[in-house]
């Protein structure tokens, strides 16, 4: 008995860490379990409310309710074009920037990016729009808005009076980087006029 008894203590005390370990184990992927539960219901209920989303009101409730979802990120996206629709620039751009501030990374950032390049343009700041293009390329350069992005900073460059070789710049740019875009397909026609207009003068 004594014999038992002192093998059953050497068993639990060679497998109290084993045993430990185990249950701290077990605790862990119940606690994720629940964890990742709660999750996605949290990501449902978001995209439930979003799905639903119409009004400025509504984009602004998935928002402030599911601040770093994914439906957050169309919200304030969906909100920043609302915001542009209804001629309130300096919002949208503001909202724009929130994206941008939350969601990185997120592969709609360069959209909010252009975003804001558009509002400077339509707020007829060639400038502070010419900037935020270069800015967007040079920051996502593999990004599938660079070429509309470099074709658009060609055009808007060759209205202004000194600024045709970086026009030229951009288009070239563009023809060598995305061959099998549109818009360089579109370039090649811009620098060919460009060259014509060089040989007249």
């Amino acid at each position: 008995m004594v014999y038992k008894e002192l093998r059953m203590e050497f068993f639990v005390e060679k497998s109290k860490k084993a045993i430990i370990g185990g249950v701290a184990v077990g605790i862990i992927c119940a606690g994720g379990a629940i964890s990742l539960v709660a999750v996605c219901r949290a990501r449902q209920a978001a995209a439930a409310l979003f799905a639903n989303a119409s009004t400025v009101e509504q984009l602004q409730t998935v928002i402030s309710k599911y601040p770093r979802s994914d439906a957050a990120a169309g919200a304030l996206l969906l909100l920043a074009a609302e915001q542009r629709r209804l001629g309130r620039l300096e919002d949208s751009s503001m909202t724009y920037q929130r994206f941008l501030a939350a969601f990185p990374k997120h592969s709609l950032a360069p959209i909010a990016a252009l975003g804001r390049a558009e509002n400077a343009l339509v707020s007829e700041n060639l400038p502070a729009g010419i900037a935020e293009l270069q800015a967007l390329t040079t920051k996502y350069p593999v990004s599938f808005v660079v070429p509309f992005s470099l074709y658009a900073q060609a055009e808007l460059l060759m209205t202004q009076a000194g600024r045709i070789p970086e026009a030229r710049e951009r288009l070239q740019n563009l023809a060598v980087k995305f061959p099998n875009s549109a818009f360089s397909r579109y370039s090649s026609k811009l620098l060919f006029l460009l060259d014509a207009q060089q040989a007249k003068e």
